[in-house]
């Protein structure tokens, strides 16, 4: 957990990889680092406003206040909140350089999935080199915020996050998956991290 920002309304941390962002089911049970629980010993109590998946690196925004809390939850709501994410893929190279996917997600129980009967999802993607052999680079930027909306995009297109065994890749040894949020930006100012490239 690295601190990014904070002042009296809001608070910017840096996720790692096998950290969850809010207790699970489990509760105090559970074994896996919690980010909200241990940003509350450090800053006091926190306003969830996203969540990032538990093999997903990057910032995460909380509110210091339930006014705070409010102006966020309508900014992710009115998509007026633009975040930019790294990954790096299984695949061959694309033939063009920027895509948009698009796509009607559904949640299941572990997965989500592409069904007519979904919700809408919309992401811009710009490919960013790098080749099958080693791992494709991409710059990625979701227009929604469906539940692990660009992990099934890539996969559905034959390009799995490296290390995301849960969409079709193959396993690797490092924690977590190669998915990174390094950019967030809405009417809470504009925060950025380092990147996987």
């Amino acid at each position: 957990m690295k601190l990014i920002h904070q002042d009296a309304h809001w608070l910017v941390l840096d996720k790692a990889p096998g950290w969850l962002t809010v207790p699970g089911r489990m509760g105090a049970e559970d074994p896996r680092p919690c980010l909200r629980t241990q940003a509350e010993l450090e800053y006091g109590r926190l306003w969830v406003v996203h969540r990032l998946d538990e093999p997903v690196s990057g910032l995460v925004l909380f509110a210091r206040s339930a006014d705070a809390h409010r102006i966020a939850n309508m900014a992710f709501e009115s998509r007026a909140v633009r975040k930019v994410y790294h990954a790096k893929t299984q695949g061959p190279a694309p033939e063009k350089h920027q895509l948009t996917f698009r796509d009607s997600l559904r949640k299941g129980k572990k997965r989500a999935f592409r069904a007519p009967h979904g919700k809408a999802a919309l992401t811009e993607a710009d490919f960013r080199g790098g080749s099958e052999e080693t791992a494709l680079h991409w710059e990625l930027k979701p227009q929604t915020g469906r539940t692990h909306q660009l992990r099934v995009q890539l996969s559905l297109r034959g390009w799995p996050i490296l290390g995301d065994t849960l969409y079709g890749a193959e396993p690797t040894s490092e924690t977590g998956i190669c998915l990174r949020a390094v950019s967030l930006e809405g009417p809470f100012g504009s925060y950025s991290t380092t990147g996987l490239f």
